[in-house]
């Protein structure tokens, strides 16, 4: 009887040490899209939930993206990398995009800014850095009865001044504000930008367009 009460706990001992194996790696994402300087994590689940494996993560780029041991992903600098997943002899990816957020704006248009009642015109805005690659703005008139504002696109309504402004859907602290003056017609305004709907309206090439056909 003693010899049976010590042969079981050694074979409870060596039950308790059989490995499980591995039969699957699943991953939370395999797109993920981050700000430069910004976090996001990713789970890695094992199949069977017991198996006797340990996942360890890799990022292809540390340039572009950086991963912990506990998949926590950064975005280092804009471009696009993997970050591999490896439990046993199992592999996973996810393909890590790394943008930069707009850290500010500006317009190119000087302030005050003049257009003529009854005309249209538009503010162009620069980003900054320039890789940033959300440029969506929301805009803003203080005075729609004086100057409507539609996509950058301003309309002189009456005369009168107005304060006109663009804040960045990217980053909303990015922010840039311009003065916009509704002269009288006859009056001169400053020379319109290439491009802007002024300078289409003065050289309209779609004149020709009946001599072109």
């Amino acid at each position: 009887m003693r010899k049976i009460a010590l042969i079981l706990p050694f074979i409870f001992l060596c039950a308790c040490k059989q490995e499980i194996p591995l039969k699957n790696l699943h991953l939370s994402a395999t797109e993920l899209q981050l700000p430069e300087g910004k976090d996001s994590l990713l789970t890695a689940t094992l199949a069977p939930g017991n198996a006797s494996a340990t996942v360890t993560w890799t990022s292809m780029d540390e340039h572009i993206a950086t991963v912990d041991e506990s998949g926590r992903v950064r975005g280092i600098y804009g471009g696009r990398t993997f970050i591999l997943a490896q439990a046993g002899p199992l592999k996973k990816g996810c393909a890590v995009t790394v943008f930069a957020q707009v850290e500010r704006i500006a317009f190119q248009e000087s302030s005050p800014f003049r257009i003529r009642v009854g005309k249209s015109a538009v503010l162009h805005v620069d980003f900054f850095p320039e890789r940033a690659l959300n440029h969506k703005l929301s805009w803003q008139s203080s005075n729609e009865e004086i100057v409507a504002v539609n996509g950058g696109v301003l309309v002189g309504n009456a005369l009168g001044t107005a304060i006109v402004t663009a804040v960045s859907e990217d980053n909303p602290e990015a922010v840039v504000s311009c003065t916009v003056e509704v002269v009288p017609k006859s009056e001169e305004p400053q020379p319109p930008v290439p491009g802007d709907i002024e300078s289409l309206e003065e050289d309209n090439h779609f004149d020709n367009w009946d001599q072109i056909n």
